[in-house]
């Protein structure tokens, strides 16, 4: 949540101004590829506390994607990255 109000503070963006429709999962990993429903589970309270710095209704979330990355040797591995949009994507 910390880093959450932080990035809102650096782009001026006020409690309960952006509402969010979508969310994607990055999940760099190594070795077996991780379920994405486990993926989804384990960023959920993660996402609760982004959507209450937001002042949003997690409710309000219609889309959620969970990409899997395998970074072996990406300085990356082991990261994880939530990117909230106001917008679904249109496939």
């Amino acid at each position: 949540m910390i880093h959450t109000l932080e990035a809102m503070e650096k782009n001026h963006i006020k409690k309960g101004v952006f509402q969010p429709k979508a969310y994607y999962v990055l999940w760099y990993y190594k070795g077996t590829k991780p379920d994405v429903d486990n993926i989804i589970g384990r960023v959920k309270s993660i996402v609760d506390g982004a959507c209450d710095a937001f002042g949003a209704n997690d409710r309000e979330i219609d889309e959620v994607r969970a990409y899997r990355l395998h970074a072996l040797n990406n300085p990356k591995c082991g990261h994880v990255t939530i990117c909230f949009t106001d917008r679904k994507e249109t496939k």
